[in-house]
């Protein structure tokens, strides 16, 4: 059964008589949600660090050697000033700034890692709530009614005791 919970229009046609069975299931698939959720981030957590460990070793041998052409030079700036001076042709100041630019994007996704394992576990993570959205949606709908409905018992009986 899939009831908007912002239409309260027809509240006669919630199933009042299983209220709290409802009301202790939806608890109940909140801290299932709540439990899954917290299981995905440490399997997503548990992979990039295996996965990390292994691409830092590699990553460490290779940028030891991508980068060596650099060396010489501290900025941007001093690259293109050897390009100015003619110490360097057109094509070799592109290069060095494409690997300068590439080397400071490394160190700015240093720890990063996504591949498609992480993708689709993040995936699982964001849509798993989808199968119990109608149960979910039906309990907050009958909350919200009786909220409401103790709201107004409230204020009409400190509208009649004045």
């Amino acid at each position: 059964m899939s009831i908007n919970p912002i239409d309260l229009g027809n509240i006669d046609a919630l199933p009042w008589h299983d209220y709290e069975a409802i009301r202790i299931e939806a608890q109940r698939i909140r801290r299932d949600l709540a439990t899954a959720d917290d299981l995905l981030k440490d399997a997503i957590a548990r992979y990039k660090k295996k996965k990390l460990s292994t691409r830092s070793k590699k990553q460490a041998e290779e940028i030891a050697t991508m980068f060596v052409d650099l060396e010489g030079y501290s900025s941007t700036d001093e690259i293109q000033d050897a390009y100015g001076y003619d110490m360097i042709t057109e094509r070799e100041r592109d290069r060095l700034v494409g690997l300068w630019e590439a080397r400071e994007q490394a160190q700015r996704n240093n720890g990063i890692f996504t591949d498609r394992v992480i993708d689709m576990l993040e995936i699982a993570r964001r849509v798993i709530g989808d199968k119990y959205r109608d149960k979910l949606d039906l309990a907050d709908t009958m909350e919200h009614v009786v909220a409401q409905q103790q709201q107004q018992l409230t204020r009409e009986k400190w509208e009649g005791s004045r």
